[in-house]
C-alpha cells in the first residue's frame, strides 16, 4: 500500500495546543513554564502515548511476533498497527520500509547493516562510515574540519575500504564540552554534503 502521495498544505503548528498535549509541561521548573530541550537523552510523552502506554500494560501486554495466545495476538495486531500510522503519517511508500528502534545509536547501526548487508551480497564493498561534526557519545569522535578528502582518510582508516554510504551527524550542541555548533559551521554543512556527494560518485 502506498501513502506517500497525500498533498495537504502545511499550517503553522499551534505551540500551545501541541504544549497542552504533553502533562509534564504542565508544571514549572525555577519558578516558569517548563520547557524541554534533552530529547536526544530522553523525549517526554504526550498523553496519547501515555494512555496507550497504560492500555497495553492493563490490557494486553505480551510479546509481539511470538506469543500465540490471545493477549499476544491483539499486542502484535496493536504493534502493526502503529506501523501503518507512522507509514501514514511521514509519507512512506509502504510500512515495511517503517523500522522501530530504541534510540539514535540502534538506528545508525541498522542502516550501517542493512548497507553492509545488501552491498556484500551484491559483490560490492558494502560499508557505511558515521562521522559527527562535534563530539557524542553515541557516534564516532570527530572534530575536526569536515571535509570529503578527512571523511574518507576516516572510512578507510575505520573500514580498510571506500564506503557505499556515508552518514553525517550534526549535533546542535555538545554535551561533553557545551559548545555549540558556530553558525558559520552551520551555513558551511550544505556545501560540504555537496562535495561528499560528488566526492564519493567521482570514486564509484
Amino acid at each position: 500500500m502506498h501513502y506517500g502521495d497525500t498533498d495537504h498544505a502545511v499550517k503553522p503548528p499551534d505551540v500551545e495546543r501541541i504544549r497542552a498535549d504533553f502533562p509534564i509541561l504542565a508544571r514549572k521548573a525555577h519558578g516558569r513554564p517548563l520547557v524541554w530541550l534533552d530529547n536526544a537523552s530522553t523525549s517526554q510523552k504526550p498523553r496519547s502515548v501515555l494512555e496507550a502506554m497504560r492500555e497495553v500494560y492493563e490490557e494486553y501486554n505480551a510479546n509481539i511476533h511470538r506469543a500465540t495466545h490471545e493477549l499476544g495476538e491483539e499486542a502484535t495486531a496493536a504493534y502493526e498497527g502503529a506501523r501503518i500510522k507512522v507509514a501514514r503519517f511521514i509519507g512512506a511508500s509502504d510500512e515495511t520500509e517503517v523500522v522501530f528502534t530504541k534510540n539514535v545509536s540502534e538506528a545508525i547501526s541498522e542502516v550501517d547493516l542493512a548497507i553492509f548487508v545488501d552491498a556484500g551480497a551484491q559483490g560490492g564493498p558494502g560499508t557505511m562510515t558515521c562521522e559527527s561534526v562535534s563530539p557524542s557519545e553515541s557516534n564516532l569522535r570527530f572534530s575536526h574540519d569536515v571535509t570529503p578528502t578527512t571523511l574518507l582518510h576516516m572510512a578507510k582508516t575505520l573500514y580498510g575500504k571506500t564506503p557505499t554510504a556515508y552518514l553525517i551527524c550534526v549535533a546542535g550542541k555538545s554535551f561533553e564540552q557545551g559548545d555549540a555548533l558556530s553558525p558559520e559551521t552551520a551555513a558551511a554543512l550544505p556545501e560540504v554534503v555537496a562535495k561528499l556527494r560528488d566526492f564519493v560518485r567521482s570514486t564509484r
